[in-house]
């Protein structure tokens, strides 16, 4: 029988949501957000532009890897997947983020479109509370969101 400082686990305990490791892995790479590095939780700034956050520094080359966000607002943004070579964009004040330019891959469920340098009209429109998910396979290649 454990003692009352050994408690067994509760099978209806939940553990909290967000991030736990010793250093947030989320940074911001074009214009500005507050990121909260206990709940993974972004939010863009009046002042910040079309702000990109991102794991810079984080290199892929193999396997499958996937990401869930909780939209937050039914309002304008794009969330996907960047290469080494994104650096945010200096026009990031004009609404360049991720998915405006060559190296960078993103979904925009405002605008219903898939972005990689330009828009092609895809998907549903989301709303405040829907989770969207983010895969990249780097063995063969594609981006699914």
């Amino acid at each position: 029988t454990p003692s009352s400082e050994q408690k067994e686990p509760s099978l209806d305990s939940e553990k909290p949501l967000g991030w736990s490791g010793s250093l947030c892995p989320v940074r911001f790479v074009s214009g500005r957000s507050s990121i909260n590095s206990k709940t993974l939780e972004i939010t863009g700034l009046p002042s910040g532009g079309f702000s990109s956050v991102g794991t810079k520094g984080v290199l892929l080359t193999s396997g499958k890897w996937y990401y869930e966000a909780e939209i937050q607002t039914a309002g304008c943004l794009q969330i996907g997947w960047a290469d080494s070579s994104f650096v945010g964009h200096c026009q990031a004040d004009r609404g360049d983020g991720v998915g405006d330019g060559p190296s960078s891959w993103a979904f925009d469920g405002w605008r219903r479109y898939r972005w990689h340098s330009t828009p092609t009209e895809w998907g549903c429109r989301w709303a405040e509370g829907d989770v969207v998910g983010c895969l990249v396979d780097m063995d063969s290649m594609t981006i699914s969101f």
